[in-house]
């Protein structure tokens, strides 16, 4: 399997960034800056982006072995559960002990079943995990999702579908992108991207420059558009699609290198941890500890940040260390 290591950088810019959104939204105090404020403000909308990448990745993983029987549903199943439960598990109970009340412990229980996507609200423990839910969500239907797009024609139609079924999501039954049914066209972006890969990275490695220009240019129109539900997938698209083609198309130190490689691999952990991470240090009265709030709200970003990887990086570490020894111990015994 082919690996696209630029995807690294743009998970790890996504990932940090999507931090710096929610430490300055959470914050009790102003940060000044209206362009910072603008520009942080709109951080929030790259789990889209991740959306994107997930399926496309998913893909890059499993579409073949899946369609060809490679892989067997328990194997897949098995390999989904055992990279998010433990670590998403430890979070839960963390937070349950912090909050301690009846209503954390019921939301803490739809958490751990990891079926509360399915919800129809957004919930208060551990509320970044929305995303989770639905990413789930999309593991269990993707041997579902190899079959829709198991040709392109098939795929564009059922691209149109879930084009469709975001319109009306915002028009009609009023539900946002913790919903499947809104933000099931960001996945099938991401299977259309897999899709064409080849003829995309042909495409723009005839000029670096002008696919260098096109990304700027949907990033700019991503910031500059109004901020209108009804525009928003319309806005948000072409910057991700441009992201993700650039990142696949050409090689890039500032993309892949150990920095992003090492982010990129717990970026999942650090997003559902962050905030936990935060309210610790706001239990601690960390957030405020020079007299000026531009270089709190610094402070403070880089100390979450710095929590949130090592928080992330030691629970994978005890992990790994575990699996180690229970193959070591099954192998003895086998001897």
């Amino acid at each position: 399997m082919k690996r696209y290591n630029g995807l690294n950088g743009i998970r790890t810019i996504a990932c940090l960034a999507i931090v710096l959104m929610h430490v300055k939204a959470n914050l009790s105090y102003t940060v000044p800056g209206d362009l910072l404020s603008l520009i942080v403000g709109e951080l929030g909308h790259l789990t889209i982006l991740f959306m994107i990448i997930s399926a496309f990745s998913m893909c890059c993983g499993y579409y073949e072995k899946i369609k060809n029987n490679v892989i067997s549903p328990e194997e897949f199943y098995k390999r989904r559960f055992k990279k998010v439960l433990p670590f998403f598990s430890v979070l839960v109970l963390l937070d349950i002990v912090v909050e301690h009340s009846l209503a954390s412990v019921i939301e803490g229980f739809a958490d751990v079943t990891l079926m509360f996507g399915f919800l129809s609200r957004n919930m208060q423990v551990l509320g970044v995990a929305w995303f989770l839910g639905l990413i789930f969500i999309f593991y269990m239907i993707f041997p579902f999702f190899v079959y829709l797009f198991s040709n392109k024609k098939r795929a564009w139609f059922i691209t149109l579908i879930a084009a469709i079924m975001n319109f009306v999501s915002t028009y009609y039954f009023d539900v946002g992108r913790i919903n499947m049914f809104y933000s099931f066209i960001f996945f099938c972006v991401g299977g259309l991207i897999y899709l064409y890969k080849d003829d995309i990275i042909k495409i723009l490695n005839k000029s670096r420059i002008v696919s260098f220009l096109l990304l700027l240019i949907s990033i700019v129109i991503f910031f500059v558009m109004p901020k209108n539900e009804a525009l928003f997938t319309i806005r948000i698209l072409p910057m991700c699609i441009m992201l993700i083609a650039y990142a696949i198309s050409f090689d890039s130190k500032v993309l892949d290198n150990k920095f992003t490689s090492f982010i990129s691999s717990i970026s999942l952990e650090i997003y559902l941890c962050h905030m936990v991470i935060f309210r610790i240090v706001e239990k601690l009265k960390l957030t405020h500890i020079v007299n000026n709030n531009l270089l709190s709200y610094i402070v403070t970003y880089i100390g979450v940040t710095i929590g949130a990887i090592m928080f992330s990086y030691i629970f994978k570490l005890i992990v790994k260390n575990i699996s180690e020894r229970r193959r070591k111990n099954e192998s003895i015994i086998s001897k």
